[in-house]
């Protein structure tokens, strides 16, 4: 580990009849923001780490605190997690968790992130970042937010990733799947991420935990303690199909023709989600017979009401 200079113990273990074996690291009491395991010489020629488990004694200690889980579909770690950003790696300034520390059922669909952090610092001030996470799809097993950028003029707030429902149907809880939280720039550069809380399709709570749909406007708003941001789109189309008639713009076959459409129909351009029959119909969005991002262009548009009505050929 990393404590302004590097700190290392080195083991030489041999391997059990059962072809395993343990390392014991005991922490040093000033340990860095990581903590590596190398190694250096193996007698097989590959190896396979099964699991990291780490040990605490009865004081809780920063980035320690269990997570609450909940079988109301609301899920909070309490991280108390201290960040210098000026010693995030240059290539890649995420911070992770495991998905498995929130304690969240197999067969639950992650569908809202809030990261609350604080500062020292007089203001938190402008943000740049992206929330990451772990999917099950191929060839990337990787999903990350477009860049998100808001400014805080207090010592507290509350950054929010609301997941659409195509991305959260791939997010990979499971086999050591990770969240990320990105900070391209802060302007207090020393914070802490005192919690996070996950909400799933199982939250029943009183408050919404997913994107209202009204407007094709993007607003946020900025107090000194939390930020919240809302997407909604409204279209000029019907917005409800029996079922087999083309809907164009349609991708999830929700009846709507929304932002979430227009991001699985993204992913199916890429080649990162498979399309049926009818949704393959409401996609062809330019009506060429093909599925292609020129039809995710041409959603798009008229999201943001630069064309006014689909099928649209230009």
């Amino acid at each position: 580990t990393w404590t302004g200079s590097w700190e290392q113990t080195d083991f030489e273990v041999a391997v059990g009849a059962n072809g395993q074996c343990t390392a014991d690291y005991v922490i040093p009491s000033n340990v860095g923001q990581t903590v590596k395991a190398m190694i250096f010489y193996p007698d097989a020629s590959s190896v396979k780490i099964d699991k990291v488990v780490l040990h605490y004694g009865n004081t809780i200690t920063p980035g320690t605190t269990a997570p609450q889980p909940s079988s109301s579909g609301k899920y909070t770690a309490n991280v108390n997690q201290s960040v210098d950003y000026s010693k995030l790696p240059a290539d890649d300034k995420m911070i992770g968790w495991e998905w498995s520390q929130f304690g969240i059922p197999a067969n639950e669909k992650v569908v809202k992130v809030e990261l609350n952090l604080s500062t020292t610092k007089k203001k938190i001030g402008k943000w740049q970042g992206a929330f990451g996470s772990s999917t099950s799809v191929a060839p990337d097993y990787w999903t990350i937010t477009d860049d998100m950028e808001e400014t805080f003029s207090g010592t507290s707030a509350t950054l929010t990733w609301d997941i659409d429902s195509a991305t959260s149907a791939i997010i990979q809880k499971e086999y050591g799947g990770m969240l990320k939280f990105g900070v391209w720039w802060i302007d207090c550069k020393q914070f802490t991420i005192d919690s996070i809380t996950v909400y799933t399709d199982a939250y029943s709570g009183s408050s919404s935990v997913t994107t209202k749909v009204t407007t094709a406007t993007t607003k946020t708003t900025s107090t000194s303690t939390s930020s919240t941001t809302k997407t909604t789109t409204t279209t000029k189309k019907p917005v409800t199909a029996a079922p087999g008639d083309v809907l164009y713009g349609d991708i999830n076959l929700d009846g709507k023709v929304e932002l979430v459409d227009a991001v699985l129909l993204n992913k199916a351009a890429a080649d990162v989600v498979t399309l049926n029959t009818q949704q393959r119909a409401n996609a062809d969005c330019d009506v060429n017979n093909e599925v292609n991002a020129n039809d995710a262009i041409v959603l798009l548009k008229f999201l943001v009401q630069i064309i006014d009505e689909l099928p649209y050929q230009g």
